[in-house]
């Protein structure tokens, strides 16, 4: 019987040990499910993790196409200012030489309208010299007629004449 026993005794110590192995087994079955869970969620973590990054990735290099595209537009801009200022310069350049130009034609026009003046009152002084003149000495007419008054004019021998043979 001791061999009975004896069995019996490492049947219960082997299912006792087996029992401890089957619970340590069924822990570790859950740590392992556990670190499954643990490793499934940080994955999805990582993927959500790894898209997030690939979408600022294609952020950036939007932004860099969109920086150069408006670092293009800025400088195209920026020589239509240019072209701009310059054109605006030239045009300032001919209103100065147009505004220069008005001033030397006003300045003529002054200078031609000063002499204008000063010959219309030398004119004007001409011809009061000119009345005084007339006035001072007698018209060829006027002496005519005066002369015809204070002379009597001889008749001619026809009329004579003719007057004495009527």
């Amino acid at each position: 019987m001791k061999t009975l026993d004896h069995v019996s005794g490492v049947q219960q110590v082997s299912s006792s040990s087996d029992q401890n192995l089957w619970e340590e087994n069924l822990v570790l079955k859950a740590q392992i499910a556990s670190y499954r869970e643990r490793v499934a969620d940080m994955e999805k973590k990582l993927d959500y993790t790894a898209k997030i990054v690939l979408l600022y990735e294609n952020i950036l290099r939007y932004n860099k196409e969109e920086a150069k595209v408006m670092d293009s537009e800025i400088q195209a801009r920026e020589l239509t200012l240019e072209l701009a200022r310059t054109e605006l310069l030239d045009a300032f350049e001919k209103i100065k030489a147009r505004e220069n130009e008005s001033t030397l034609a006003r300045n003529q026009i002054q200078s031609q309208d000063a002499i204008v003046k000063e010959l219309k009152d030398e004119n004007l002084r001409l011809k009061r010299i000119i009345e005084k003149f007339k006035n001072s000495v007698p018209s060829v007419h006027t002496t005519a007629k005066n002369a015809s008054v204070h002379e009597k004019p001889a008749r001619s021998r026809t009329v004579k004449k003719r007057a004495h043979s009527a």
